[in-house]
């Protein structure tokens, strides 16, 4: 028998398998999805492409608020932002989340190689942008 006391950790114990098997299958599915990614151009080309928001987080970053919005092109490549102002910016009424299909435009940062759970996938890290919501 379990004592009382312990009752709470062990029904959250539940629900903490059910997220962890969700962001697993969910990396499964961005690593499918991205395989075929590549590099969009070199470092301080501009870019105009057409993508869909595919994660977004919103995080600290030293004393500021940060966002992190990762986009998959209509190719299969994979963009990623650093933004300091969350989606929508300024002036609309809707709320764009995952899945939002954008006409995203900007200077490209940097190119990277992620070697931590999709080992290989190669994302284009832009600065700058301009984001024009297609359909929410």
């Amino acid at each position: 028998a379990m004592p009382f006391k312990r009752i709470g950790l062990a029904a959250s114990a539940v629900r903490a398998y059910q997220r962890d098997r969700e962001k697993q299958v969910r990396r499964e599915m961005e690593a499918k999805a991205t395989a075929s990614s590549e590099f969009l151009g070199n470092v301080k080309d501009k870019i105009k492409i057409d993508a869909t928001i595919i994660f977004e987080k919103a995080f600290m970053d030293r004393r500021y608020p940060s966002y992190m919005y990762k986009f998959l092109t209509t190719e299969g490549s994979v963009v990623v932002w650093y933004a300091s102002n969350p989606l929508p910016l300024h002036d609309k009424e809707y709320v764009v989340t995952v899945g939002a299909k954008v006409k995203l435009s900007g200077t490209i940062k940097e190119l990277k190689t992620d070697d931590r759970y999709n080992v290989g996938q190669k994302f284009t890290v832009v600065t700058r942008c301009a984001v024009e919501v297609l359909s929410v």
